[in-house]
């Protein structure tokens, strides 16, 4: 369910920057990258995050990945995800307008995040 979520909310990530608006854009953008990594966590541990601060979550997806087909990249992907994440407090409660720039950065790096949560879910399904 969570990969499923993650894509919803990646088109609506992608619609709302074809609508001019980046912070919505953000946004979901944020969301899809959570979901995407609730996926990989629950896939390969059994459970998702719960923590108060998104470290714990990055932090989770390093230990899903430990000892699998996809701990080599699964740090630089932690990165993708820590930056994702990183706008969601000007996306959603600072009150500023996100640059379209800013929006459009953070929708790409959830996009190519929720495309190798795919392929890690599947793996995890396949054995790998």
């Amino acid at each position: 369910m969570s990969l499923g979520l993650a894509e919803e909310y990646l088109k609506a990530a992608s619609r709302s920057l074809e609508e001019g608006l980046p912070n919505a854009a953000a946004s979901a953008a944020v969301h899809a990258a959570i979901c995407a990594n609730d996926a990989i966590c629950l896939a390969r541990l059994g459970m998702r995050p719960r923590g108060e601060t998104h470290g714990a979550a990055v932090g989770m997806l390093l230990q899903a990945c430990r000892g699998t087909h996809y701990e080599k990249t699964a740090s630089a992907h932690s990165r993708q995800l820590e930056q994702v994440l990183a706008i969601k407090t000007d996306a959603e409660y600072s009150g500023i307008a996100l640059s379209r720039k800013r929006a459009q950065a953070s929708v790409h790096q959830a996009s190519r995040f929720v495309a190798w949560a795919r392929e890690v879910v599947l793996g995890a399904v396949a054995g790998r």
